[in-house]
């Protein structure tokens, strides 16, 4: 397996209102346990794309994630927005025609007994999993779909994802001022009386 040069770029990404090409968005996976089932938009910020160098004959490698038949992989500088300088395939710098795979699940007999099999994946991003990103559509389900392929939990892998219930909070104005009020005059006001409170019977002894 190698990295190609350059970030995958991807302009099936302007139909899902995402104006920055270097922000891969997926709708579709290739057949794979991890992918089974799974529907959900997600979300893959500057991804490198990855690709299988044959005569490895240790790891068999299966396609994870898929970049669409608009993508390549950009050698050049991108500019994020629509704003930007448009951006042209230039086959002369290496850029390569997607569909790209950007990500891999990698797996081999393991040389111990007591496993039967072991798995790697490889993901030419990091980002979708971080706090910036995996609120962004199924990101999480897929980090989590993942973590359990990869610990040997194939059947928690087609359990759909929990999401917490209410992860919204909605004040009106009148509950913004009493929330300011209360953490910027009632709370300080109520630790320096304590203060004194306290100041106050240590003299006294």
């Amino acid at each position: 397996m190698r990295v190609l040069p350059g970030t995958l770029v991807d302009a099936a990404g302007a139909a899902a209102q995402v104006p920055d090409p270097s922000f891969v968005v997926a709708t579709q996976y290739p057949q794979h346990a991890i992918t089974r089932g799974f529907d959900l938009t997600t979300l893959f910020p500057q991804a490198a794309a990855l690709a299988v160098v044959q005569g490895s004959a240790a790891w068999a490698a299966a396609p994870l994630l898929r970049s669409s038949a608009q993508s390549w992989n950009e050698t050049g500088p991108v500019a994020p927005g629509a704003g930007g300088a448009p951006i042209r395939q230039d086959p002369d710098q290496g850029e390569l025609r997607g569909p790209l795979d950007f990500g891999l699940a990698l797996t081999r007999l393991s040389p111990s007994p007591d496993k039967g099999e072991q798995r790697v994946v490889v993901i030419g991003d990091g980002d979708f999993l971080s706090n910036s990103f995996l609120g962004n559509g199924g990101n999480r389900a897929l980090g989590e779909r993942v973590f359990d392929w990869l610990l040997g939990d194939d059947a928690l892998v087609d359990l759909p994802a929990r999401g917490a219930p209410d992860r919204s909070l909605a004040l009106g104005q009148r509950g913004l001022t009493a929330l300011t009020f209360g953490f910027l005059i009632a709370l300080p006001l109520l630790l320096l009386g304590a203060g004194a409170a306290i100041a106050w019977r240590r003299r006294r002894r």
